[in-house]
């Protein structure tokens, strides 16, 4: 999924683990889209990704606001967060998750 995100030109993509923080999930990851059309699609080609290899029923939320600064997927274990950029800043979802573990940072 990361290099998925990477070669759709996400931004600033980070993973944490958070296993051993949270019991909401496993993993966070935060990118950020240069813009909304760019945002939607990225949250589309994470949904898309999800279901063509059959792990449809880890999406939780099946209703997305893709018009929004700030896309959340619930994957189950996948917490996916994609933000414009200035959004990013605002909610700085890192420091909030800063005894997680980093395990991917571009």
């Amino acid at each position: 999924m990361l290099k998925l995100l990477d070669s759709k030109k996400a931004e600033d993509i980070t993973a944490i683990d958070i296993s051993d923080v949270s019991s909401m999930a496993k993993y966070i990851i935060i990118v950020t889209a240069n813009s909304s059309v760019h945002s939607r699609t990225l949250a589309k080609y994470i949904i898309d990704f999800f279901k063509e290899n059959n792990l449809n029923n880890y999406l939780f939320n099946k209703s997305i606001d893709f018009n929004n600064p700030w896309i959340l997927i619930d994957a189950s274990d996948f917490i996916i967060n994609i933000f414009l950029s200035e959004t990013r800043e605002f909610y700085n979802l890192e420091k909030l998750f800063f005894k997680g573990k980093i395990i991917f940072d571009t």
